[in-house]
């Protein structure tokens, strides 16, 4: 298919948008947040406050799906490269965990724990993600088919359980950067299923209207600056 046909500056105008408040934003990620918004009212779409159930997702669909995804992805490097399991990317984390481990690889180390040959961990993963795809489908269906909503506007990472647990497509866009340590601030556009292509057409109607992203080089010039 092919989504760029549907691509016009346009697009967001008569849309119905629902736009879901974040339970905790940081003060410097607000303007964008609220020019997003303003953005999106300019461009002639409708906002329409929306509020989510919400259940945490189950970390295990995440833990047990996480090995044999990234093992296909690596399989499709080619005998080149230089890792080709989980295992190895955990061994290579820990051989320099002053360089490599910043933030930790708790999620990595958890995955490659699963044992994907018992029965009873297979069993498991199944449950959790038929509850996960069940609550997640039904909280977004309702939310959209309850005001008439085309998509769900979010800030920032806030959407990516949902999308991912009802298996429904999602698009983010820049929209701007904290006003205290210049990182990015984006916007998520969630749908139903089967809607990419007019999510893409309402990201790109906010990305022509806001121009908000900009080089690396130009939000933090000094770590480009030749010494």
């Amino acid at each position: 298919m092919d989504y760029t046909a549907g691509l016009r500056e346009d697009a967001a105008a008569g849309a119905r948008i629902g736009v879901v408040a974040p339970a905790d934003l940081a003060d410097g990620d607000r303007p964008a947040w609220e020019d997003a918004q303003e953005a999106f009212r300019s461009l002639g779409a409708e906002l329409v406050p929306v509020t989510l159930a919400g259940s945490s997702p189950s970390i295990f669909v995440l833990d047990y799906e996480f090995g044999p995804a990234l093992a296909a992805y690596l399989a499709a490097l080619g005998p080149a490269a230089p890792v080709r399991t989980l295992g190895e990317v955990v061994a290579f984390n820990r051989s320099r965990a002053g360089e490599e481990l910043k933030f930790g690889q708790a999620r990595l180390e958890a995955a490659l724990a699963v044992d994907h040959g018992d029965p009873a961990v297979r069993d498991r993963y199944r449950e959790a993600r038929a509850d996960d795809l069940a609550f997640g489908r039904d909280e977004v269906d309702r939310a959209l088919a309850g005001d008439r909503l085309e998509a769900l506007l979010f800030v920032n990472e806030t959407s990516c359980d949902r999308g991912a647990r009802a298996g429904y497509p999602s698009v983010g866009v820049p929209a701007g950067y904290s006003t205290t340590h210049r990182r990015p601030v984006g916007v998520t556009l969630l749908g139903p299923a089967w809607s990419e292509a007019r999510l893409l057409a309402l990201a790109y109607a906010f990305e022509q209207a806001t121009r908000a992203r900009r080089p690396p080089s130009a939000v933090n010039p000094a770590q480009f600056r030749r010494r």
